[in-house]
């Protein structure tokens, strides 16, 4: 009995071993693939799943391709918090880019060639009505027809996430000063979303509605084009302008998967171009490629995610001398130097430009030619001015020290990025941590001019508190932040305050604590050492010092 005890004890101690096995774990591959909402785009993804299935069994490889689909912002969440062992997927370009901004891991092996453009890259368009849009059919003329209009145009949308009917366009406007907004001062158009679905859909409303635009990609377009679906009924009534940046078309990303498997994609995938019979061939896929014969396509995604990265907007930094203690002109110039050398988002204020300062640093003279620089963050009465002492030796090497403070000690100020509303969220870029649970504080503001730092306090600051922190972004809940005014095509944004944990680490603990001790040492003994020599201030000791053995 116990012979048998032990046998199947070592069985299933091998059965486990092997279903934890790498080739175990991939004989199921999740396949997950962003929906476009429509037939053909399923279709083209079962036939690609069929495909690298045979190319799989051609090498020997048992895998299955277990389909899972999901939208726009799912979809994100699933790639930047991926635990779940290997996958392929089908990714939206701006999905792709926006998970690997939030912590997302894996590698682009593969694009498609469009069936509508026989190109691996696309456009993005705006498309307007012809009634209302008489301008010169160029992004110039579209700028002046909407700052001209005495009601703002509606612009609609399907969803934030989509690369070439909101992300590309939401840039464009804000390079142009174009708002969702009800500024004066500002261009004005109205945001809204639209519950169609897709781009099709919402070109076929602007043909309706003169008041609105919308922007769409090439294969939408197509449709509206002579000879197109979409021509005869909608056509006319259309006007489309190509933005110049080139897209990505969907790409085909992997993570967790083992040399076997990418070699066999890879192979497969190749051998499209050269074999009809292999092809795609179902609404806008006629083949897939290897991403690395495909450099147009990694150009334009490289260039998405440049443009996706949330570059802080400067911060400008007002430096005076204290009134009392005031230090000479050139060792303001030295902090000037140093704002300017820190190659920083921070800038020297300059009154006949910008409008406000975001910093105010007033450095004063302490003892022995050192300075004290206060550095405060402007509108935040509540947040305790930083303070700087330090020692040099010229106004070089003050220039060098103030360049080390910049990057090391002083705090920094971020934006909540507007694209995640239903989770505030500062895309992480700076080289300190903030733990779970800290209270920073946060402000509503409204642009006018970003470019002279123009902008209207709305409100008075309020907490925010980190909700989970990781190497690639900071999560924050409060009172204060209204989800729904999160909005990339808004003028109004949150400016958090990232303030620099006050952290020690063990070995300088150790020694500080180790200087006490010593220094409670040295007067203890000093009081020992006194109370032998009989000092008088000392108790136990005699005014006249000790006695001899004599008595003298």
């Amino acid at each position: 009995m116990f012979g048998r005890d032990r046998f199947v004890f070592f069985l299933t101690f091998v059965v486990c071993l092997w279903a934890a096995s790498p080739a175990s774990a991939q004989s199921r591959i999740n396949f997950l693939s962003v929906s476009l909402g429509d037939a053909e785009t399923r279709e083209a993804d079962r036939a690609l799943r069929d495909y690298i299935e045979l190319a799989f069994a051609e090498r020997g490889i048992t895998a299955e391709l277990e389909a899972r689909q999901l939208g726009y912002r799912a979809m994100i969440d699933r790639l930047a918090s991926w635990q779940e062992g290997a996958y392929l997927a089908r990714a939206t370009p701006y999905v792709a880019v926006v998970a690997r901004m939030l912590g997302a891991q894996f590698d682009v092996i593969g694009t498609y060639v469009s069936r509508t453009t026989n190109r691996r890259v696309y456009h993005s368009y705006f498309v307007l009505n012809r009634n209302t849009f008489s301008e010169s059919g160029d992004l110039d003329g579209l700028v002046r027809y909407l700052r001209n209009r005495s009601e703002p145009a509606t612009f609609i949308y399907h969803d934030q996430f989509s690369t070439s009917s909101y992300f590309l366009p939401s840039l464009y406007f804000k390079d142009n000063g174009i708002y969702d907004t009800d500024f004066e001062t500002l261009t004005a158009i109205h945001g809204r979303h639209i519950e169609v679905g897709g781009s099709t859909d919402a070109a076929r409303m602007v043909a309706r509605n003169p008041s609105m635009f919308a922007a769409v990609w090439d294969g939408t377009k197509a449709k509206f084009d002579p000879g197109g679906s979409e021509y005869t009924e909608y056509g006319p009534s259309l006007r489309f302008i190509q933005l110049p940046t080139p897209l990505p078309n969907d790409l085909l990303i992997a993570c967790g998967l083992g040399e076997e498997h990418l070699s066999a994609i890879d192979t497969a995938i190749a051998r499209m171009r050269g074999d009809t019979s292999r092809q795609i061939r179902i609404g806008d896929f006629e083949l897939w490629e290897p991403i690395r014969m495909a450099r147009d396509a990694r150009e334009a995604f490289a260039t998405l995610s440049q443009l996706a990265a949330t570059t802080p907007p400067f911060v400008t930094v007002r430096i005076r001398a204290d009134s009392v203690d005031p230090v000479p002109p050139a060792h303001l110039a030295a902090a000037r130097q140093a704002v300017r050398f820190s190659g920083s988002e921070f800038v020297v204020y300059d009154a006949d430009y910008h409008e406000r300062a975001d910093f105010e640093w007033v450095m004063s003279a302490i003892h022995d030619g050192a300075v004290l620089l206060q550095s405060k963050v402007q509108d935040y009465d509540r947040l305790a001015p930083q303070e700087f002492r330090m020692s040099f030796s010229d106004e070089v090497d003050l220039t060098k020290r103030i360049t080390a403070l910049i990057h090391s000690r002083v705090h920094r100020i971020r934006y909540v990025w507007p694209y995640l509303p239903d989770k505030p969220t500062v895309v992480r870029d700076v080289d300190f941590a903030i733990d779970s649970g800290t209270a920073v504080m946060a402000q509503q503001i409204a642009w006018q001019d970003p470019l002279r730092n123009q902008f209207e306090l709305m409100g008075i600051p309020f907490n925010l508190e980190v909700m989970s922190a990781d190497y690639h972004r900071f999560e924050f809940e409060g009172a204060g932040l209204e989800a729904a005014t999160l909005d990339p095509l808004s003028n109004l944004a949150y400016r958090v305050v990232l303030e620099r944990p006050l952290r020690e680490s063990t070995f300088m603990r150790f020694l500080t604590y180790t200087f006490v001790v010593l220094l409670v040492a040295a007067a203890g003994g000093a009081v020992v050492d006194l109370r032998r020599r009989g000092h008088p201030g000392i108790p136990g000791g005699t005014p006249h010092g000790p006695t001899n053995r004599k008595g003298i």
